[in-house]
């Protein structure tokens, strides 16, 4: 396993964004390094993002054409994108975020993958964003 300056986690939105062929990363320096980490076996996501998906399923924030366990399987099986575990160390990482965390719990729990594996954590998230600037997490800045 690849880790440090190498992986890269996909914010929810960002996990999107890939995953639809989104406009917003064609030919970006993002999306180069998106596919580097997916070559590599370092580009992934947190299990925690497929629950805020589900979420958003649900609340009609997004429409999916097929039903829950397919989408949720091709995600897993997506090649190059690991599914990274909610385990105990990131559940105790996601209760100690250093700072004041802006985020909900979701956020809580995808930083702190990012922290424990350690990744970059890809996202267009302001709030993140801002907390990355005190150097709790490393981001790149989808914005």
């Amino acid at each position: 396993m690849r880790s440090g300056d190498d992986a890269v986690l996909l914010d929810t939105h960002a996990l999107v964004w890939v995953l639809a062929g989104d406009e917003r990363l064609a030919g970006s320096p993002a999306l180069a390094r998106i596919e580097r980490a997916s070559e590599n076996g370092s580009l992934y996501v947190s299990v925690a993002s497929l629950r805020e998906l589900a979420v958003w399923e649900a609340s009609g924030r997004v429409r999916f054409t097929i039903p829950e366990g397919v989408w949720s399987d091709r995600i897993a099986e997506t090649p190059g994108l690991r599914v990274y575990p909610l385990d105990p160390t990131v559940a105790i990482e996601a209760g100690r975020l250093p700072g004041e965390f802006p985020g909900d719990v979701t956020d809580g729990f995808i930083v702190a993958t990012a922290r424990v594996i350690p990744a970059v954590l890809f996202t267009a998230d302001s709030r993140l964003t801002a907390y990355a600037g005190h150097g709790f997490v490393s981001i790149f800045d989808l914005r």
